[in-house]
Parts: C-alpha cells; structure tokens; sequence
C-alpha cells in the first residue's frame, strides 16, 4: 500500500491486527474497548520483519501519479533517442533546467533540544507569511553548474540584492516574482554565455513544459540559431524525469532552512529580507551542488548514460491503481429484472405491516428506483506532450498558433471598437429623445458639463436643469 501511496499509519496498523484477530477468532490480550493491538505488539512486528520501517511521506498529487505513467515515459525516451541519434552529446554538453522558490520565512525548522513533557515548543521565524523569490538553476551530466538566476518580485533592481550572491548570477525582475518569457531570455543568455555552444558541440537542454519555455518563440528561434536543441519532460513527471528534482533540489531547501535558522539565531529581533536571499542560497547552494550529486541525478532518471528501461513496474504501481479506481467507478450496475424470486436474503425492513411470501412463491416486484450518476463535466485537456522545442516542425507550428491567437485580438478589438461607436451613434437626446446617428452629418450636439448629458444645441438652452 506505501507503493501505491496510501500506505498504513502505526494506529491504522494496530487496528488491522485487532480486525484480523478478531474475524479469525484468535486469543489476544488487545484493548477491546479501543479495538488497537498494543504498541508493543507493533513493535514486535517490526522486529520480525525489519524490511518494514515507519517513513515521514511525501505529498504526491493525483496530477502527478496520473501524469506518470508508461506511455508518456515511452514517449519522452523516444524523443530523446532521436535527437541522440542525430547528434553526439558528451555529458558536460547535457545540461537540465528548473526553477525553484525560496521563501524569508524557514518552511522546514530543524530540530532542537526541549525538556521532556513540554506540550510546544517554539522557534522564532522571520513573519507570519515570506516573500518568494524564484531562482533558475542549471546542471549538466558532467557535474558542472551554471551560476543560477535570481528573479525579485520588484519593478527595478538595486546593488543590494545582489550582495552575497554565488559568483556569476545573474539578477531579474518581475510582477510576482515568478519566471516569465522575458526573464526566461535573460537566463537563456545567461546560459549561452557560459556554456558556448558552438556547430561542432551543441548543446542538449531539458526543461519541463511550462508555458515560459513551450510558447516562447524567440527563445525558441535563438536556441535553433546557437546550436542549443531544447527537449520537455512530460508534465507532472519532473519528481521522477527532471535530474534537478530527483536529486539535488531537496538537499539544496534542507541546506538553506538550516542556513536560515542559523542566521535567526545569529541576529536575534532581526528578520529574513530580500537581501539575505543571496547569500543564504549561496551558502545552501554550495553545499549542495556536488558533481556527484548531479551524475546520480542524470543516472537516476535515465538521460545519462542513455537507459529507457530505469523504471521497472513497480514504478508505475500508483498510476496502475489510480487507473483501476477511475475505471471502477464509471462501471453503472446492471437494471434489475421486472420478474425476480424474493429470497429471505432479499427482504429489508419494511416501513408497513404486510404479510412475507414464502420462499416457493414467485411475485413480481417493480424495480427500485436509483437515481444516475451525475454527469461530470469534461475537463479541458490541456496536457502537453514531450517533444523537441527547436525541431523545425514544433517551431512551425508554434508560430502558426502565434499568428491564430493575434489575429483573434485583432478581431476581438475591432468588434469593441466598432460596440462602442454604435453606443455613441445610439445616444439620445436627453431633452427630446432624438437619435444622434440620425441628425444631419451628427452636428449641433452638445455635452453639459454638470450633468454629462448630451443635448441638441437648442434642447441645452432650453434645459432649465442645465442653467
């Protein structure tokens, strides 16, 4: 059950004992009351079998268990064949791509030292919600890390956020903090300047699908022209499919709560700002990005060394059961025959007094009414699909989506121009009740500057209102 991701707690665990003790009418000395097999009796059983270990879980979204399953895993390795196929790429020419948010307040405390018998214990934070910054970060198959990207939630930049920053970042701006195509350029040239691509060594980058990268067609068009072939993982499969996810993302959050914990402690009365962002994630980050850890990243999804067949079956033992339930469910149970024979296992409670047929005697009893499932409204899919962001065919048809879309704006802003000059062609004279569009050449209107009222020439000196 842990493999499909509702696995048993410890007191879920005690109570399937009791169950199990029960139905099969064996002795035990467990709490009847409680219906719970003793913690005693759970940790011999976790001696017998020392497999079997209690595990802290990790939150995985039904998008995520439907979104790996075999046939997207077949068709991101199929791509990828292809493109290595075409072109030789050694492991420091392999590069992923991700972002990630870090907050001023520490998500994760570390643990600490209490008096046995406290009911809470505290540790001071740095507010009550943090602001999030988001940050790029880049590695290839060799172990080599790009210098990574800081994107503020500000209009402008200044020197103080820079301070403290792994040498050689690089530094943006947005709305919210968040990556979009115009700070995803600016990475990309980032990228390009420290990597140096060239016609005799490109580069192969994998990213995931968001829309910044998928829709971005002059990323997309300077990326065919610097010899850089770009390739997405499916969606919700980066925890299995993007290296940076796999194994580096979650030492690099441990290492900077605990950096952020320690500087709590070394400034007490003083806040996480902005401007210890950078060298919070610097100390995080150079604790985290190890070449091993980046090689084990790339081994462990299967880009490199090349291995379509990393996941084995049991990888995909919650899609299956996810699967299993939704077909379940749409299963409608068959009508009931108009002409059934009425079993004593066949009689509820009724709520009249009536006399029970006997077994031998055949009746004929109308169905009983179920009520339909209520339909459910289709969900727009929406879902993409793992291809070659710089293939000629992608970039053709992106740019034809591109053309579609503006000439719908186009259309759109026409069609309210032309509402609002029918509205003005449409107002009435607030003194008589004349059409606008039907006075000769619209001429002798007039707007009353007290009331915004529009009046013939000679209705306005009439309106006593308006003198």
């Amino acid at each position: 059950m842990a493999k499909q991701c509702y696995g048993l707690t410890p007191r879920e665990m005690r109570s399937v004992a009791f169950e199990v003790a029960e139905s099969n009418n064996i002795a035990h000395p467990f709490n009847k009351s409680l219906r719970l097999a003793g913690v005693d009796w759970l940790k011999g059983f976790m001696d017998r079998h020392p497999n079997i270990t209690v595990r802290t879980p990790e939150n995985t979204s039904l998008a995520r268990a439907r979104g790996f399953n075999k046939e997207s895993v077949k068709e991101f390795f199929d791509v990828l064949e292809t493109v290595l196929s075409e072109q030789d790429f050694p492991p420091h020419k392999i590069w992923n791509m991700d972002e990630t948010g870090f907050s001023t307040v520490q998500t994760k405390p570390n643990k600490v030292l209490a008096k046995r018998g406290e009911h809470q214990v505290g540790v001071i934070s740095s507010s009550e919600k943090g602001t999030n910054t988001t940050v790029i970060m880049a590695m290839s198959a060799s172990g080599d890390y790009l210098p990574p990207m800081f994107i503020y939630a500000r209009q402008r930049l200044n020197e103080g956020l820079k301070t403290g920053a792994p040498e050689g970042s690089k530094f943006g701006c947005s709305k919210n903090g968040w990556s979009t195509m115009e700070t995803c350029m600016e990475w990309f040239d980032h990228f390009l300047a420290f990597t140096r691509p060239t016609v005799d060594s490109p580069i192969l980058l994998v990213m995931d699908g968001h829309s910044s990268h998928t829709k971005n067609w002059p990323l997309l068009e300077k990326a065919k022209n610097s010899f850089v072939r770009i390739i997405t993982i499916p969606p919700h499969t980066s925890h299995k499919l993007q290296p940076l996810d796999v194994t580096f993302m979650g030492p690099l959050k441990t290492y900077y709560s605990s950096a952020i914990g320690t500087f709590m402690k070394n400034n007490p009365a003083k806040s996480v700002s902005l401007y210890n962002i950078p060298s919070l994630v610097k100390e995080a980050f150079e604790k985290a990005a190890t070449r091993s850890t980046a090689r084990n990243g790339f081994s462990a999804t299967g880009i490199y060394p090349f291995n379509p067949s990393v996941f084995k079956e049991d990888d995909y033992v919650v899609n299956n059961f996810i699967t299993q339930q939704n077909i379940a469910e749409t299963i409608q149970p068959l009508e009931p025959t108009l002409n059934a024979t009425l079993n004593n296992s066949q009689i509820d409670v009724l709520p009249i007094a009536m006399s029970i047929p006997s077994d031998s005697d055949n009746i004929s009893i109308p169905p009983p009414i179920c009520t339909p499932a209520q339909k459910q409204k289709p969900r727009r899919n929406r879902q993409g699909k793992s291809a070659e962001l710089t293939s000629n065919k992608y970039r053709t048809n992106l740019l034809q989506q591109v053309a579609l879309k503006d000439i719908s704006n186009i259309k759109k802003r026409n069609k309210t121009q032309q509402k609002n000059q029918t509205m003005i062609q449409n107002i009435l004279c607030y003194k008589c009740g004349d059409v606008f569009s039907t006075s000769k050449n619209c001429e002798a209107w007039t707007k009353c500057c007290f009331c915004f009222q529009w009046f013939h020439a000679t209705c306005f000196l009439e309106c006593e209102t308006c003198k």
